[in-house]
């Protein structure tokens, strides 16, 4: 036991030395054997952290979005403009059926008050458009409409102690691809908790700094952890080498100041570096409805598809500032709506 604490004592002093030269006016002091900067840390911390990754998992939520559409389609000889649409008698021409679109992502638990929950979110999850076109302007001269799609509804709830809860929009900002979610839940909530740590300064974070980030990749709850990179990052946006998966969006980093328990939000995860292809896909209701026998040509339609293709390692996230600065401009809005966030903004000036 001796032995090894020596060791320990060894590598801080290491460590020590070897930082001393990092940079003019910086100041260090060895407390308790680890090396006490206040600045956030470039490895994984020393001292237990599972109680406190346990008390953030339990501030987080996964969101499921579901918009239901009727989609217009129409052929070439119909020559149906974009302005055609509105008119009811020329809808007609169209076969019109119901489809959905669906998304899920990573919310954090901003406040419960009483059984009314507010969630921080990526907008994009949310964001279904009203109405969207397909053209037959690659094989005309002229820009029919090939496909008409029309929003009905939409929907979006979240999961919280067996209760579904369903949610309504309480304030977005698309181009910095934040949304609030607020809603209210049948039961009272009793295993998610509010955020039980400190906000952070994404100003602070430097190049190597060790993060975790919690979030839903694929439905399954889950926090891992990466590097920080602040090469050609803007004031409001910095990257990380986490790989991002489908229901990440939304998902909280953390940085350590001086080690564990000190962890501090620096930023939410938005989305990931992508280059798209296009593919040759075969008619979907065949392969849902009828199957496809892989030993036999394939004898349906055809279709050209773009598909993302994900660069795993590039994840950008969205400062803390970004994310502060967008709740204090909706402050008001949040309070109307029935929600109490004093306990991140601080008391009112």
């Amino acid at each position: 036991m001796k032995f090894d604490k020596l060791k320990l004592q060894i590598v801080f002093l290491t460590l020590f030395f070897l930082t001393m030269d990092c940079g003019p006016g910086r100041t260090f002091e060895i407390v308790d054997n680890k090396i006490v900067d206040n600045q956030y840390d470039n490895h994984p911390p020393f001292n237990d952290s599972s109680p406190k990754i346990s008390r953030i998992m339990s501030s987080i939520a996964m969101i499921n979005c579901t918009a239901y559409y009727k989609q217009y389609e129409f052929d070439p000889e119909d020559k149906v403009y974009k302005e055609d649409v509105t008119d009811a008698d020329i809808l007609k021409k169209g076969d019109n059926f119901n489809i959905s679109r669906n998304s899920a992502g990573t919310s954090l638990l901003l406040s419960i008050s009483g059984n009314k929950v507010l969630l921080l979110t990526c907008n994009h999850i949310i964001d279904y458009p009203e109405e969207t076109y397909d053209y037959y302007s690659k094989y005309f001269s002229r820009n029919y409409v090939n496909i008409f799609l029309k929003k009905q509804k939409q929907t979006q709830f979240v999961t919280l102690d067996n209760n579904v809860v369903d949610l309504e929009i309480i304030a977005q900002n698309k181009r910095k691809d934040i949304a609030l979610l607020g809603g209210t839940s049948s039961g009272k909530v009793m295993n998610i908790s509010e955020p039980d740590f400190k906000i952070g300064n994404a100003s602070d974070l430097n190049t190597g700094n060790f993060v975790y980030i919690f979030g839903f990749p694929k439905g399954h709850k889950m926090v891992s952890s990466g590097l920080i990179s602040m090469e050609g990052s803007r004031t409001d946006q910095f990257m990380m080498d986490i790989p991002f998966n489908r229901g990440m969006s939304g998902g909280i980093v953390f940085a350590i100041r001086d080690d564990s328990p000190n962890f501090e939000m620096i930023g939410m995860a938005t989305s990931a570096a992508a280059d798209f292809e296009y593919i040759l896909t075969p008619e979907e209701e065949i392969i849902q409805d009828e199957g496809f026998n892989q030993s036999l040509p394939y004898q349906g339609n055809i279709y050209i598809e773009e598909k993302p293709r994900i660069r795993y390692g590039i994840t950008y996230v969205n400062s803390i500032e970004v994310i502060m600065n967008f709740l204090r401009r909706n402050r008001r809005l949040i309070e109307n709506a029935g929600y109490d966030i004093d306990h991140i903004l601080g008391e009112k000036e």
